[in-house]
């Protein structure tokens, strides 16, 4: 025993250091870095933090120095704030968020994050708009919503509490929407400048959904389009 304690006390039993890896490399190891290689190799990221929950925003943050990681958790932070904020989402979910983050990768090497196993779908705080047909009074709540699944054609929409609210599915042409609330929809489906909104409707309710959008914007375009 004293004969292991000192080949560890000089050293020689210590584990080696984590070799670093190339994006590249990481790549054939991580959906999340194969799905943003090329973003995060015109970065130069040594470092990426992600939330680690699916109904979580899909924001990410970067940093091309190992002094900087603690800034890159800092502006994760802000960005997933700004966001939620905007569409007026409550302190709780925010911060619910924010603490359920981790490394992706760190200074070059992959981290025990589930992105790196399963990416596969693409969330953005949104805000749906909706009215009972008939009764005239607009209302509006935010949500989280899967603007890009990249395997299949489905979309979940989930609410503050983070609960699974409706389901889009790809009928082509438009979209077909079922919520626990408005039942079954029928309608489009527009993407532009990296925001996605749906519209739809059936004999109760005109709704529309936005991502990454003002609850300002969302009434507004909401007004205009069901007069």
């Amino acid at each position: 025993m004293r004969f292991i304690a000192f080949l560890v006390a000089v050293g020689l039993l210590t584990a080696p250091a984590a070799h670093a890896d190339t994006l590249d490399q990481m790549a054939g190891k991580s959906e999340f870095v194969r799905l943003n290689l090329e973003f995060l190799k015109r970065r130069n990221a040594k470092t990426a933090i992600a939330g680690t929950k699916p109904y979580c925003p899909s924001t990410y943050w970067w940093s091309n120095r190992s002094y900087a990681d603690q800034r890159a958790q800092n502006s994760f932070r802000k960005q997933v704030t700004r966001q939620m904020q905007q569409v007026g989402f409550p302190k709780s979910a925010i911060e619910h968020c924010i603490q359920n983050s981790g490394f992706v990768f760190k200074s070059g090497t992959l981290q025990n994050h589930p992105k790196n196993q399963r990416y596969t779908r693409y969330v953005d705080p949104g805000i749906v708009v909706f009215r009972q047909k008939g009764s005239g009074t607009v209302q509006s709540a935010p949500v989280t919503m899967e603007t890009n699944t990249f395997t299949d054609k489905s979309w979940k929409v989930y609410d503050a509490s983070f609960r699974n609210i409706c389901t889009v599915l790809n009928s082509n042409p438009g979209v077909s929407i079922t919520c626990t609330q408005f039942g079954k929809l029928k309608g489009s489906s527009v993407s532009n400048d990296g925001r996605t909104t749906f519209t739809a409707q059936n004999d109760r309710y005109e709704v529309m959904f936005f991502s990454d959008r003002p609850a300002s914007f969302a009434r507004q375009t909401f007004a205009a389009t069901f007069k």
